[in-house]
This record gives C-alpha cells, sequence and structure tokens, in this order.
C-alpha cells in the first residue's frame, strides 16, 4: 500500500480550488527526466556508444620526434635513449603478457569442453582427468599462468651520474628476446638519471615522462652521492597493485598464482585523466540497478561508477555517470552488444580529471505527462497559472520515504539516532506480506532461525541492501549488529538518518502553512540573509546554504513571470545556472541535502513582519539538527513533540558516531517551477507515447502529435527544479490529487486503463 502523505506530513495545499484528475506514470515514458549539469547544459542521450577518436592505450603508443627531442634535451641524449628502450621492453612485455592470457583463457575453454565431451568414469574425482582424449597429458591451470622469461635478457642501468651501458644503448630492447621480457625480470628494473637537485627541473622532467614515456612512472628518489634524481619505473599491467616480485606472496616469485589489474587497457588518450563520464539512459529501472548491471557485465565493482543522484525507476531517465579508469572502447564493445535491450543505453563518451560526485547537478528538466484528464482545458489554464503564480509546498515526496509502511526509511533513521540498531535491522529485513514469494520467504526463513546463510541461499540476487546486511550476519555473527549495518554504503546509512529529518521538516512545514497560510511573512518565521540568497549553493565568506533554497528571483537571468494564455501556454521562470533539480538528491557529505558550511538564519521581528520587508518566497525551515536555530512560534512545538514521540530530542542530533551526527540546515518553505511551459492534447489509444523519449529520437522516430477527435485529453508539462525538490510534489499541488501508489492505481480504475504486465528488465550477462 505504501507510505501514506499524512503519515509524513504532507497534508497542505499552497493554492486554493478544485483540482482534476490526472493519471500519472500509467506508461514509464510518461515520466522524462534529464539532468542538468552544472554549466546548464540539458543532458540528453545523443551520440551512440563509441569510443573517442585516436582511442589507444599506453601499450600502443608511439613516441614522436618531438617527444624524442624534448626529452634529450632535458635529460642527455644516452639518458633519453635508455629511458625509450625501457618503454619499449614496458610495452612489449604489457602484449605478450595480454596474448599469454588471452591464450590460456582459450586453452581453459577448449579443455573445459573435452571434458565435459569425455565420459563419466573417465573424470577424476579431482576435477580435470588425468589425460584428455587424445592421449595428451592435461596440464590443470587455476588462472592463467605466464611464462615469458627471456633466460639473461636483463636491464643494466647505470648508478645515477654515470654513463648508460652500451647494451641497452645498442638497441636491446623487446625485440631482444621472444615473446617479451617477463614481469619478474622487468619489475625489479629502474632508470636512475642524473642527479638533479633542481625541484623545478625535475617537476619538468616528471611531466615529459607523462606526455611522451606514457608506458613509464617517474619518481624521486635520493642519488647514491647525496641530493636528488629522478627514477623511471616500468608499468606493470599484470601485477596485483601492492604486489612485489620478490616477496614470495600471490602475483610474486613464490609460485603462486598472479592476480591481475583490470585497468591495465588504459588508454593514451586519456591522457592524465583517470576517469570516463558518459552519459546513461535508462527506462524502468532505477540507477543503482542499472550501474550494478553495468559492472557485473563488466566483471567490475559497482564502486567505480559515481553519479549527482538517483533517478526514479519508473521512468526514462539521462544523467552523467562516471567511472574509474574504465576504457571507453571496453563500455563501447559491451553496448554494441545490446545486452539490456532498450532499458539501458550509454553514449557521449569523454575522458575527464574528476569524477561526477553525488550532488553535482545544475537541476533536473522534467517531462511529465498526465493522461485522461476529466476536465477541460480552462480548468487546466486556471490551475497551472495558480502554481506558477504561488508556487507550492517544498515537501519531501514519498519517494523519501521508501515504499513499505512497515519499515519506512525515517522509521530506521529514528532508531539509529536513538542507537537502537537491533530495531533498525528489524525495521529492514522484517518480512513484508506485500513482496514477492521468494523475497518473504528469505525474510520469515532469517526471523524464525536468525540463520543468515539459510537466508541468503533464497533470497533474490537484486536485493541488494538486504543481501549486504545479511553477509554482514553471516560474517560477523548475527549478535553483532553494528557490524552488519556497516556493511550497507554509507550513503544509504546516511539515507536513513535525512529521512528522518525529512519527516520532520514535512511535519512543520504543514503546521507552518496551515496556522500562517502561504501568503506573507509573520513574527517568529525564519528568513536567509540576503547575502546567503544572492548566492546561494555557493560559498561566500565560508557561508553557503542549500542549493534548494535558492530563489528564481535571485538568479542573473531571472525573468518577470509571464503567462500566455491558451494550450500552448508557457510560464516564463527563471533559468538560474546555479539552481538545481532533482527528486531527493541528497549531495555527499551533506545534511538532507544541505552544504555543510553554514549560514545564521535571521528570525523575523514583528516590526519586519508589519513592514513587509520579507516575501513568504524567503521563508525557510530547519531540517533539525545539533546546530539549526528553531522557528520561534508555534512552529516549533512540532519538532519537539514528534522528537519525544519518537524518544528522542533535538541534542540527539550531536551523536556520538561521527556519520549520525547531523549539524541539519534549512531548506525553503515553498518552491517554484523554473521554464514552466504546457500543453493538452487529444489522444485516442491509451499506449501510445505521446512524447519522444531519447532513445526514440535517436531511432529517428517522428515527434507524436495529438488526434484532433481524440477521445482522451493528455497534459504535457516541460519544467525545471532545484535539487531535492520533488515532481510530485508540484503535481500533487496542481492537480490536488495524492501521490500515493494506490491512489494512481485507483484512477487506473476508473478510467478502465489497465497497464500491460511489465516485462523484467534485461539483467546483465554472466
Amino acid at each position: 500500500a505504501g507510505v501514506p502523505e499524512a503519515s509524513v506530513g504532507i497534508i497542505e495545499f499552497c493554492t486554493q480550488g478544485v483540482g482534476f484528475r490526472g493519471i500519472t506514470k500509467q506508461r514509464y515514458c510518461d515520466f522524462l527526466v534529464h539532468e542538468v549539469t552544472p554549466s546548464g547544459r540539458v543532458l540528453e542521450l545523443k551520440l551512440p556508444a563509441t569510443a573517442p577518436k585516436d582511442e589507444g592505450r599506453w601499450q600502443d603508443a608511439v613516441l614522436s620526434n618531438e617527444g624524442k627531442q624534448a626529452l634529450v634535451a632535458a635529460i642527455g641524449e644516452e639518458y633519453a635513449a635508455a629511458a625509450i628502450a625501457l618503454q619499449e621492453r614496458a610495452q612489449a612485455a604489457a602484449k605478450a603478457h595480454e596474448h599469454a592470457r588471452q591464450l590460456a583463457r582459450e586453452d581453459g575453454k577448449r579443455r573445459k569442453t573435452k571434458r565435459d565431451e569425455l565420459p563419466a568414469s573417465m573424470v577424476s574425482s579431482g576435477g580435470m582427468p588425468a589425460h584428455d582424449a587424445v592421449g595428451g597429458v592435461t596440464q590443470v591451470v587455476s588462472e592463467p599462468s605466464v611464462d615469458t622469461s627471456c633466460g639473461t635478457a636483463s636491464l643494466n642501468v647505470p648508478p645515477s651520474g654515470t654513463a648508460v651501458q652500451s647494451s641497452l644503448v645498442a638497441g636491446h630492447s623487446a625485440s631482444a628476446c621472444d615473446p617479451a621480457e617477463s614481469y619478474e625480470l622487468l619489475e625489479g628494473q629502474a632508470l636512475l638519471l642524473n642527479r638533479d637537485d633542481d625541484k623545478e627541473h625535475r617537476r619538468e622532467v616528471h611531466a615529459l615522462v607523462k606526455q611522451h614515456l606514457i608506458a613509464l612512472d617517474s619518481g624521486t628518489e635520493d642519488a647514491a652521492e647525496g641530493g636528488k634524481c629522478v627514477k623511471l619505473t616500468p608499468k606493470l599491467i599484470g601485477k596485483k597493485r601492492g604486489a612485489h616480485a620478490n616477496d614470495g606472496g600471490r602475483g610474486g616469485r613464490g609460485g603462486k598464482r598472479v592476480r591481475y589489474d583490470n585497468r591495465s587497457d588504459w588508454p593514451a588518450a586519456a591522457g592524465e585523466n583517470k576517469f570516463l563520464g558518459f552519459t546513461l539512459y535508462k527506462e524502468n529501472r532505477d540507477t543503482m540497478d542499472a550501474v550494478t548491471q553495468l559492472a557485473r557485465a563488466l566483471h567490475l565493482s559497482p564502486n567505480i561508477f559515481t553519479f549527482a543522484g538517483t533517478k526514479d525507476r519508473r521512468a526514462c531517465t539521462t544523467q552523467r555517470v562516471s567511472a574509474f579508469k574504465m576504457p571507453a572502447n571496453k563500455l563501447a564493445a559491451l553496448m554494441a552488444r545490446l545486452p539490456f535491450g532498450d532499458s539501458m543505453r550509454v553514449g557521449d563518451f569523454q575522458y575527464e580529471p574528476s569524477p561526477v560526485r553525488l550532488g553535482m547537478l545544475a537541476g533536473n528538466r522534467f517531462t511529465i505527462t498526465l493522461r485522461d484528464i476529466d476536465v477541460d482545458t480552462s480548468v487546466v489554464e486556471a490551475r497551472v497559472c495558480a502554481l506558477g503564480e504561488r508556487g507550492f509546498p517544498n515537501y519531501f515526496g514519498l519517494q523519501r520515504f521508501g515504499s513499505n509502511v512497515d519499515g519506512a526509511t525515517h522509521r530506521v533513521g529514528a532508531a539509529l539516532l536513538r542507537s537502537d540498531f537491533e530495531e533498525a535491522l528489524k525495521l529492514l529485513l522484517a518480512p513484508r506480506p506485500q513482496e514477492k514469494s521468494e523475497e518473504r520467504t528469505a525474510r520469515e526463513i532469517f526471523f524464525s532461525t536468525r540463520d543468515a546463510e539459510a537466508a541468503l541461499k533464497v533470497l533474490p540476487r537484486r536485493m541488494c541492501s538486504e543481501r549486504l546486511l545479511l553477509e554482514g550476519l553471516r560474517d560477523y555473527g548475527s549478535a553483532n549488529v553494528v557490524a552488519a549495518l556497516s556493511r550497507l554504503p554509507r550513503t544509504l546509512r546516511s539515507m536513513y538518518l535525512h529521512a528522518y529529518q525529512s519527516y520532520l521538516w514535512n511535519h512543520a512545514a504543514s503546521r507552518r502553512i496551515a496556522l500562517y497560510g502561504c501568503e506573507a511573512v509573520v513574527e517568529g518565521d525564519l528568513v536567509l540573509p540576503p547575502r546567503a540568497q544572492d548566492g546561494a549553493g555557493e560559498a561566500s565568506d565560508g557561508l553557503s546554504v542549500e542549493a534548494a533554497c535558492a530563489p528564481a528571483e535571485a538568479s542573473e537571468s531571472a525573468a518577470t513571470t509571464e503567462l500566455e494564455a491558451g494550450d500552448g501556454g508557457h510560464v516564463g521562470g527563471a533559468t538560474d545556472k546555479g539552481s538545481q533539480a532533482d527528486e531527493g538528491v541528497v549531495a555527499a557529505g551533506e545534511s538532507g541535502g544541505l552544504s555543510a558550511s553554514w549560514v545564521e538564519p535571521i528570525v523575523v521581528s514583528k516590526s519586519a513582519a508589519e513592514a513587509h520587508i520579507y516575501s513568504i518566497h524567503d521563508v525557510v525551515l530547519p531540517l533539525p539538527g545539533s546546530r539549526v536555530t528553531l522557528p520561534q512560534n508555534e512552529v516549533a512545538d512540532v519538532y519537539h513533540t514528534l522528537l519525544k514521540q519518537d524518544s528522542l530530542s533535538i541534542s540527539a542530533f550531536d551523536h556520538r558516531i561521527k556519520e549520525f551526527a547531523l549539524p541539519g540546515a534549512y531548506r525553503r518553505l515553498l518552491q517554484h517551477p523554473l521554464d514552466f511551459k504546457w500543453r493538452t492534447m487529444r489522444y485516442s489509444d491509451p499506449t501510445k507515447p505521446l512524447v519522444l523519449t531519447d532513445l526514440a529520437r535517436l531511432k529517428g522516430e517522428p515527434e507524436p502529435q495529438g488526434e484532433d477527435n481524440g477521445t482522451r485529453l493528455a497534459l504535457v508539462l516541460h519544467f525545471t527544479l532545484l535539487p531535492s525538490t520533488y515532481a510530485t510534489m508540484l503535481l500533487r499541488e496542481l492537480t490536488k490529487q495524492s501521490t500515493e501508489i494506490s491512489h494512481q492505481l485507483e484512477l487506473n480504475k476508473e478510467a478502465k486503463i489497465f497497464e500491460l504486465p511489465q516485462l523484467q528488465a534485461p539483467s546483465a550477462p554472466d
């Protein structure tokens, strides 16, 4: 059934009058979300998944004549020749190593196929048969085994300040052995350049190495005769980071198997950039599921992916994603096979020096279709005008609180603040009657037996959070609840705390509107100082505020709101460069969507309220925390009352566990849609798309057109919202309808529209 609106404080409206029926998300293509970058660009999937031009790996890089000349000028001819030779050997060793790995994989597949074809009697209990079908002895290999040893091949390097030995300069490179020198030989090699006590010159040499000798790493070492010198070492792509050839450990010479570094094919075209940025388009799946499936298909950890915020599942969304050391050609090759069908596409690759981080966005542009409108266009026009002029309560939407009424996210947050970790675990893992049988069975097994291992055997792999908790209980013991909770990503643990802040804020906002309305500022209200409002979202003398607090009128490009009557109405709001939009995104390191920096609000005096110095759009309410100021009127009572009901007080936010300690912040009471446009269109077929998705546009499909004699009426809205501002709350204000899932299902039923069964989105191939 989901969480009821009133239970989380979603009660009041900003405007009066009757609403109208409008079915939201009847089809997931009725809800489009395009992320807006910090520069103000609305993201669209425009380019298919093809790697950038001149894509190449450092193993294949060729040194230019200009590069050679620059090296000779910086370190001398002999040392330049030695460094170039070392690079060539490193490149050849890398290629041979990769080739050997490929052969080993193919050989392993061949032997497995042969084994599968053998009679059971010929297969030894130890795994592989003693002999294969053609009489040859089978070598059992658990991982690719590479023997590229070259015998006497070695790199003779001089001590710093001496002449380079002739065996290297004369052309003793990778061609001196076949297929290439082993990593064991290369790993111990280094080239020490002349003593160089000039720090600026050493910095210049490091830069030249990064630019021209990209198969080598450079560092600074103590020279034998004192002072400093630059040390060049080959990159060893086959070694696991931190493993050494002579330590006898995994990947060393101790006879144990080698562990491989999957980042070995980082292209030279990326230069010093360490991240691949790309645009992710997804349909009917949430962001976490999308990146998890991508990671699974690539055989990598999901942790390499970062993004500015999660987007709705039942929608078509476009957002920017970063991947650490992910070569574009590797991702492009995967997506060229269309492993996820139309449910996920990527494109617009670009190598970047830093990743996309949580909260790093300048907004989301929404295109939302409301179907089966039950009033004529004049009523729609009046409601749109009122919304554009008055705005809507800036409630946190139901998405913030989850779909489980018995284990809502804010209840988990309250338990964490009380340090009642057993209760938090119970809320997260308790059986839920509305779940599918296998999910419910797994929960029931755990709660009846406390056997995490048994529950894991039944739990579907798609239930990531529950799986992490159960794995923690299995590994640390069922009594070590704190350790199990620590298995959850920190952002997820923080989300529960932020949900509780949101729950309190919603109730306070409803109380404020019920007591004093949405027209004017009253005594005891809180407003932000002008300096904070003008630079909302940006640091100013150490002060900054939540970007969602930024008023439209503070924008450099703010325009007077205008409304053109008719079916193609347009409410021309601000297009604030700094404004941000998202369905409840919380920025990294923030508290409830708030900046870690601080702004002290102004408490409105009686004289200021009577003089109308401030606008209702300046009013903010605190997300509770250890540093906030509460309103100096009756609204403050809401915070104390609700906290007391949960056996908490304001002091609970000054938690002894650092990540649970929340300073709080301020959130604007009302919000306005920016660049608000709308149109109505008639249609007859309830399954017909009424707007064009990014993927449909790439496929060359035409823009959907209305029907003059259509039997149904739809309203298409286009608008941008600030971060942590919920589109569902705008729709609630517009239609005066509940956003609860049960209500939307009832509307479908009344309109005699039944959603076709949803197919499970494709998962990553094994």
